[in-house]
């Protein structure tokens, strides 16, 4: 039996309408020697029976709690052992060899460390969230006087989107998804993994700045395509809520000083998104954004983090 290259790692929560799909198409599509971990953070719509009963050769781990993104991320990881890791979101669904296609690139570029593919969503729309900026005083500065949002994607007023860049081209980027990400299994070791002070969102911004203080530079790979149908597990407004704890999160951890200021700037981009923006579509007579009212509605919860 060849030895596997790759160790792919799945965290579940009530993802049985997605598992299969995810599953069938890395079996359809990948040719290098691989594994599977599931990981299942105690969903309660059969996800860990259905992939117990019809997956045998996919190690699974059950969670008797939700213990998290980064946690259930760990756990997989130290129960496979190939060299490389990749990291895959069960509402992902391969059409091409992907995960062949990251192998490859991380072949040619070793000392990238991680390497990311390209999403696009069911009806083939570019996604792009594969690749983007970290936070910066800038980014939030922007986000803070709105001008993310009315310059978006101009890379001086929208830094976090990279620009008008189209995903087309393969390149260094400062951070990949964590929904499909392969990595160097030595970098991950070093690092202890992600930082599980994260339940969800953010851990792959803190993972690409911890990486790349150690010299690993990103690498965006258009060619390793896959489909990802966004949304999952959880839905706006709670989904935004939890965004936001997880970047007040990376503040704290990784700004010491500037924490303050950037948490100060997050406050300010939602109460212009939502109090102040509703108040001026009421005025107009237009639909209000009851989402971002909800963020400002919740800030005390998300401005703690996690």
């Amino acid at each position: 039996m060849t030895a596997a290259l790759v160790s792919v790692v799945i965290v579940t929560y009530r993802s049985v309408d997605d598992i299969e799909r995810c599953l069938d198409s890395v079996a359809a599509w990948t040719t290098v020697a691989y594994e599977i971990v599931v990981v299942d953070n105690a969903s309660d719509d059969g996800t860990a029976d259905l992939v117990a009963a019809r997956y045998p050769e996919v190690s699974l781990v059950r969670n008797d709690e939700n213990t998290g993104f980064a946690r259930a991320v760990n756990q997989g990881a130290a129960a496979l052992t190939a060299p490389w890791l990749l990291l895959l979101n069960p509402d992902t669904e391969l059409r091409t060899p992907a995960i062949d296609e990251l192998v490859a690139a991380a072949d040619r570029h070793p000392t990238s460390r991680i390497w990311g593919g390209g999403h696009r969503s069911p009806g083939g729309a570019v996604d792009r969230r594969s690749a983007w900026g970290l936070p910066s005083v800038w980014s939030l500065l922007m986000f803070a006087t709105g001008l993310t949002t009315v310059a978006k994607g101009r890379r001086g007023f929208d830094p976090e989107s990279l620009g008008a860049w189209d995903r087309g081209d393969e390149r260094e980027v400062p951070a990949v998804s964590g929904c499909f990400q392969l990595i160097d299994r030595s970098l991950w070791n070093d690092l202890g993994g992600l930082d599980e002070r994260y339940f969800m969102y953010g851990e792959d911004a803190d993972w690409a700045a911890r990486a790349r203080a150690v010299g690993a530079r990103p690498r965006f790979v258009p060619s390793a395509e896959i489909i990802h149908d966004l949304g999952g597990s959880s839905t706006a407004p709670q989904k935004r809520v939890m965004v936001m704890r997880g970047k007040s999160t990376f503040l704290r951890l990784r700004w010491p000083v500037l924490w303050p200021l950037g948490l100060a700037l997050l406050q300010m981009g939602t109460l212009l998104r939502g109090p102040v923006a509703n108040s001026v579509r009421r005025l107009g007579r237009r639909r209000t954004d009851d989402s971002w009212a909800e963020t400002w509605r919740r800030r005390r919860e998300w401005r703690a983090g996690w």
